[in-house]
């Protein structure tokens, strides 16, 4: 078992130093998503607005990317996810970003 732990933490770190080698921001997250083929299923919007009229709240647990989930909601939303999803909360990875300028 710690030999596939050590494993997947390496690759952990190698994949994590790509991104910070390529210098993405948190715009070019965003650009990539509104950029993407990105397809919700159906409804999906709507079973969101049913759970927020409901008071159920949505957890997205996810291993991807924080930045990019968040973007595709707004996209969902068509607004700033905040305002319209307010009740959907993201567990997932986040960046830490040093401010660098956009590329």
């Amino acid at each position: 078992m710690e030999e596939k732990l050590a494993h997947l933490d390496e690759w952990w770190n190698r994949d994590m130093a790509a991104f910070v080698t390529a210098g993405f921001n948190k715009t070019d997250f965003a650009h990539m998503t509104m950029t993407s083929k990105l397809i919700f299923r159906r409804s999906t919007l709507s079973l969101f607005n049913e759970c927020k009229q409901a008071s159920v709240p949505i957890i997205v647990l996810s291993g991807g990317i924080h930045e990019l989930i968040e973007a595709a909601f707004k996209i969902l939303s068509g607004t700033d996810a905040t305002q319209n999803l307010d009740h959907v909360r993201i567990v997932s990875n986040r960046f830490t970003y040093n401010d660098l300028p956009a590329h």
